[in-house]
């Protein structure tokens, strides 16, 4: 027997049918196994409810597959098997869902957790196939979600129960008086919620039936039994409130959900499905009924349960009353240039929550500064003229106007070149494979100096290349080129260099 009725929640119930044959099963976990599991991508709005919706969409797949797992089982096997490395026990923890398992004995579970749904009898078998209790969990992004599963035995109300159970409901010469009618296959799926770190968990039912005949109670026909609603799942953002209904029917399916978003006995959307959305005004507290019908025409609502959503006004955003803070430094914090053009490395900050930094200004002296330019971590900025110390001036400015204190940096500008050093002289060694070199220091003695470079080239060619030339005598005006070939002749020169990297004119030149 088909029993088809639905019913989604964050701990959500579905119902399907009996199992396939064993080689049914086969088929499908290979279907399964070479099968993508895929996450919608949810629009990316920037509001934590996309992310919600995401994380929701990838348990509910998880819960799908492994449903989809146990409808492929003969209905024999629909079992759980009490395994040594996950043994199926009370967990004392109310975010694990074993802690809605009662050791007994008999072991039992409850499906809806505090719903109306009561402790069931757990189907634990020695078969195989089999269903685990517990898998691995399964990373998908960041969120890591774990699978629960469990098996129980309904006693399904067509054919009595407790006392008034016909002791062969489905006429299979099986005695089924005990309430093992149906298998109630419950799946529930459990992570961390993506905006609050909170345990969150998905739940997916449904019912298996052994497909024999119809339950029947002894001397009658089975009667409707009508549906099951409860209140709905609720999320909202501002005065927007989201909604899903949650119903069940026993013997049949839900073929109509209503909704009532104010409790004044007026349904504004009839026959809306299982999902509406509903914008309040003004912001407050209101009743919300669902009235759902069974595919037999029987009907129920969830008034008597009072159930409520509450809205808000958005609260207007804080005023950006505070200036941005930043800092900037001249060419990467050299102390010289040689070039009136420097580049500019910025970094502003706005307060958290602020309105963000959006212009600067640049000033040389501090109190006239230019016109606003659009705010950027780098920029070429052109010194005014003459050599010496050079100071550049930014603030910085937030799109609500707030102006930052001026913040600064300084470089030495220097356009002259030093003096070139003069009388240079080479004194080849007796091998030919190096030479002593000595020069006199430029006058006056520039008080940038940073060195000298030395120059050679062979005779036979046109091209110079500058040498390390050791400086081993402790006389900064000589050193030793100790890396000449002796087969080779070489011409000199030397140049001062100061500490903006400006070079002189050549020293004379020696050839040796």
């Amino acid at each position: 027997m088909r029993n088809a009725g639905w019913f989604v929640r964050l701990r959500a119930r579905l119902r399907d049918e009996r199992g396939l044959t064993l080689v049914e099963v086969m088929v499908a976990g290979m279907i399964l196994s070479v099968g993508a599991f895929a996450v919608a991508q949810a629009l990316n709005t920037g509001l934590k409810t996309s992310g919600l919706s995401r994380q929701r969409f990838a348990a509910k797949s998880l819960a799908d597959q492994q449903m989809e797992l146990a409808r492929n089982l003969n209905y024999e096997n629909v079992i759980l098997l009490q395994e040594l490395a996950n043994p199926i026990t009370h967990s004392t923890d109310p975010d694990n869902p074993d802690y809605w398992v009662d050791e007994g004995p008999p072991l039992t579970y409850d499906p809806d957790d505090d719903g109306p749904l009561g402790f069931e009898s757990l189907v634990v078998e020695d078969a195989n196939p089999y269903l685990l209790h517990y898998q691995t969990d399964v990373q998908q992004g960041n969120t890591s979600y774990t699978v629960y599963t469990f098996v129980t035995w309904v006693d399904s109300p067509l054919d009595g129960t407790g006392g008034a159970d016909a002791a062969d409901g489905n006429e299979d010469g099986v005695d089924d008086s005990n309430g093992q009618d149906q298998k109630r296959v419950t799946i529930v799926v459990s992570w961390d919620s993506i905006s609050n770190g909170v345990a969150s968990s998905l739940t997916m039912g449904s019912l298996f039936s052994d497909g024999k005949v119809p339950y029947h109670a002894d001397g009658g026909a089975a009667v409707n039994q009508p549906p099951t609603v409860i209140c709905p799942l609720t999320s909202n953002v501002d005065k927007t409130a989201n909604f899903t209904a949650q119903a069940t029917d026993v013997d049949g399916t839900i073929s109509q959900v209503d909704w009532d978003f104010d409790g004044d006995g007026t349904y504004e959307v009839t026959n809306g499905g299982v999902n509406q959305s509903h914008t309040y005004n003004p912001a407050g507290t209101y009743t919300v009924v669902n009235r759902v019908f069974d595919d037999d025409g029987a009907s129920a609502t969830n008034t008597a349960l009072n159930c409520e959503v509450t809205v808000t006004n958005p609260e207007p955003p804080d005023p950006d009353n505070t200036a941005p803070t930043g800092s900037i430094v001249i060419n990467s914090g050299s102390g010289y240039t040689t070039q009136l053009q420097v580049t500019l490395t910025l970094d502003a900050t706005d307060e958290p929550g602020g309105s963000g930094v959006s212009k600067m200004q640049f000033s040389t002296d501090g109190v006239t500064y230019g016109a606003a330019q659009d705010y950027a971590t780098s920029a070429i900025y052109t010194l005014d003229s003459g050599d010496g110390t050079k100071t550049v001036y930014v603030k910085f400015i937030d799109a609500a106007g707030n102006v930052s204190s001026a913040y600064s940096d300084n470089i030495v500008l220097d356009t002259g070149l030093p003096g070139a050093p003069s009388g240079l002289t080479a004194s080849r060694a007796a091998n030919k494979k190096s030479a002593v070199l000595q020069w006199s220091a430029p006058a006056p003695l520039p008080g940038d100096l940073a060195g000298y470079q030395v120059w050679r080239r062979p005779t036979t060619s046109s091209t110079w290349s500058q040498i390390t030339c050791n400086y081993i005598y402790g006389v900064p005006t000589k050193c030793q080129d100790p890396s000449m070939d002796n087969l080779t002749n070489y011409e000199y020169y030397v140049v001062s260099v100061d500490n903006a990297g400006n070079q002189s004119a050549e020293s004379n030149h020696v050839t040796v």
